[in-house]
């Protein structure tokens, strides 16, 4: 009998997200991962003792993947590119999306598990942004992304395909350019009032 195909943590990480990525989530499984790498299922649960550990692996490497596309400069603003980002990254990875970042994932993440570089640099890079408190930043991106993530929801399950990149970056800037206009205009009539923003 050949010896068994020895294969890394890493190399099992990588098949299982191209596995995902190609087959969605309910096709993850220890044989079908060993199958991929023409191994054994045993390399497989030598590194993870559970498929949720695994499936852990893959929702990081997931964000991670995200966290890419919306650090990608395509206009010089920040905060805008974030979302131009959020949305390429859903129709280029409709699958990890819905699958792996539209699931119940995320709950397999300990507290203190890191999900990539934190939104509210990125914004404090952006000049439009300059001088709002951390409190109004993060109002900011949960009203844009509360907007940014139903609008790529809508354009990947086909709902808004018609929509072209144009149409897109211009409904992303006409409503960012609103709501951060109204947050900064109501930052200076009640400059304490920030927590109700």
């Amino acid at each position: 009998m050949p010896p068994l195909k020895t294969v890394t943590r890493t190399q099992i990480i990588d098949a299982a997200f191209s596995l995902v990525r190609a087959k969605g989530i309910a096709a993850l499984t220890a044989r079908s991962v060993a199958k991929k790498l023409r191994t054994s299922t045993s390399p497989i649960y030598g590194y993870f003792r559970t498929m949720d550990l695994l499936r852990r692996e893959l929702f990081i490497r997931a964000l991670d993947l995200l966290h890419q596309y919306q650090a990608m400069t395509r206009t010089g603003e920040p905060f805008f590119d974030m979302g131009l980002g959020y949305i390429e990254y859903a129709r280029s990875e409709k699958r990890l999306f819905f699958e792996v970042l539209g699931s119940d994932l995320q709950k397999l993440l300990p507290d203190n598990t890191p999900v990539g570089p934190d939104p509210l640099s990125l914004m404090r890079r952006d000049p439009v942004l300059a001088g709002l408190s951390d409190k109004a930043l993060e109002g900011l991106l949960l009203k844009m992304w509360i907007f940014v993530h139903g609008l790529a929801s809508l354009i990947v399950s086909d709902k808004l395909c018609a929509l072209s990149e144009k149409e897109i970056a211009t409904m992303l800037r006409e409503v960012g350019d609103a709501v951060i206009g109204e947050t900064v205009r109501l930052l200076k009539l009640s400059p304490g009032k920030e927590s109700s923003l």
